[in-house]
């Protein structure tokens, strides 16, 4: 019997991820603004220097790991598919062609973003 690869669940760490780096990226934003409204003398604008600098790093570093993990679930596909390709057995096709099925959600909730 083959298991069944459900849809992505709102716990899935790929959607995670990029809910993760799209409220970093809002939190720029608002940090950028709420930075160019501090006159530069004030004692607050150097806090929103910093804050802003470890923003963007972190949003850096999260738009990494975005890569790393797209790269690693295509190279994944690619041997599944070969794989798949090359089985003649029924019950190893049929589950190699579930863990592809599985494999597009998550390729596609990485891209969403």
């Amino acid at each position: 019997m083959v298991a069944r690869v459900s849809p992505l669940p709102s716990d899935d760490p790929i959607v995670a991820l990029n809910q993760v780096l799209s409220e970093v990226i809002d939190v720029v934003l608002d940090v950028r603004q709420a930075h160019r409204r501090v006159p530069g003398t004030h004692a607050l604008h150097a806090v929103l220097d910093q804050l802003f600098g470890d923003l963007k790093a972190w949003a850096r570093l999260l738009k990494e790991v975005r890569q790393i993990v797209a790269g690693h679930l295509d190279r994944l596909g690619q041997h599944v598919a070969t794989a798949l390709a090359e089985q003649d057995d029924d019950r190893a096709r049929a589950a190699l062609a579930e863990v592809q099925r599985g494999l597009l959600p998550h390729r596609r909730a990485l891209s969403e973003l």
